[in-house]
């Protein structure tokens, strides 16, 4: 049996594709079933699941905490399957996608981790060149090109495709709720990854499966330089607790009112980059040190939160 989980906080605007695609999967008669759990939603979420309902095996869940990671760990309290597969509420499947990801987990005994590509769809009004300026990778949970089939790093796998054995759930292994999503804007990202790196470092190994391909749904907001500048912030906050996770001294800086110095120095930096490019009207410019000032405003925001013992 397979268990699909899904959690949602307010996703009509893309739910409907994510769960029509699900319908069209080729399952090859597998025993299955679909767990979503509604985060607090407050549009049109809750109907458009129950709207699904008679066209899949679909048990919806409802957790008020707010925060992908309390939703998730609802979620597998209620999965009975031994393979447990994740998607987000904002992509569209390939027909080859469940198959493909069980096909993996049956010929590889020796890994308990499994992930597929996770590709764009973007808007029309995409700027041919923003994945010039932009990391694909953290801005829109892109995998990064040139990965074939085989033993993967767990940190490509990512929230929109990532599928594991319950082994690890039962094992202790659950999403931590301090990290990622928690209904505040400027939240420090990385939810996933942490997962990955954690059970990981318990044992259990990764693999990547071209087969399992997902293309994720960009939305035109997503390309406002406001969203990306507090996406870049998400990442730079998550950067630095992954950091500290990794190497408790990391972080061990010189300070200024609590604050790295280095990080000063590169918002600044990056502050008056931004400012030139938007003078002299270079929108690529502008995006590329939008992000990078972003990222770098999160980090010194982290280390500010650090040094006052705050932290998740």
């Amino acid at each position: 049996m397979v268990t699909v989980l899904i959690a949602t906080h307010n996703g009509a605007d893309s739910l409907p594709q994510t769960l029509d695609s699900l319908c069209r999967i080729d399952t090859g008669g597998l025993d299955w079933r679909v767990v979503a759990v509604d985060n607090a939603s407050t549009d049109a979420t809750p109907a458009i699941l129950r709207a699904f309902s008679d066209r899949l095996p679909l048990t919806i869940l409802e957790e008020k905490r707010r925060g992908k990671n309390y939703a998730m760990n609802t979620g597998l309290d209620a999965v009975r399957s031994d393979l447990v597969f994740c998607i987000d509420d904002d992509v569209v499947l390939s027909k080859t996608w469940m198959l493909a990801l069980k096909r993996a987990f049956d010929t590889q005994p020796d890994f308990d981790i499994a992930c597929g590509p996770v590709e764009p769809l973007w808007p029309d009004t995409t700027p041919p060149w923003l994945l010039e300026v932009i990391p694909g990778t953290p801005a829109y949970s892109i995998t990064p090109p040139g990965i074939g089939e085989g033993p993967c790093s767990p940190r490509i796998v990512s929230g929109p495709n990532m599928a594991f054995r319950m082994a690890i759930v039962r094992a202790g292994h659950r999403f931590n709720p301090a990290v990622g999503t928690d209904g505040t804007r400027f939240y420090a990202m990385g939810s996933d990854t942490e997962f990955t790196l954690r059970v990981h470092a318990a044992g259990y190994k990764a693999w990547f499966c071209r087969d399992a391909r997902v293309l994720h749904i960009i939305h035109p907001f997503q390309l406002e330089r406001g969203w990306l500048w507090t996406r870049a912030m998400a990442f730079g906050r998550g950067d630095v607790q992954k950091a500290r996770r990794e190497n408790p001294k990391a972080n061990d800086v010189a300070r200024v009112f609590g604050v790295p110095r280095y990080g000063l120095a590169l918002v600044a930096r990056h502050a008056l980059a931004a400012a030139l490019a938007t003078l002299q009207g270079d929108r690529r410019a502008q995006y590329r040190t939008l992000w990078e000032c972003g990222y770098a405003c999160g980090a010194v925001y982290e280390g500010w939160r650090e040094s006052r013992g705050i932290r998740p």
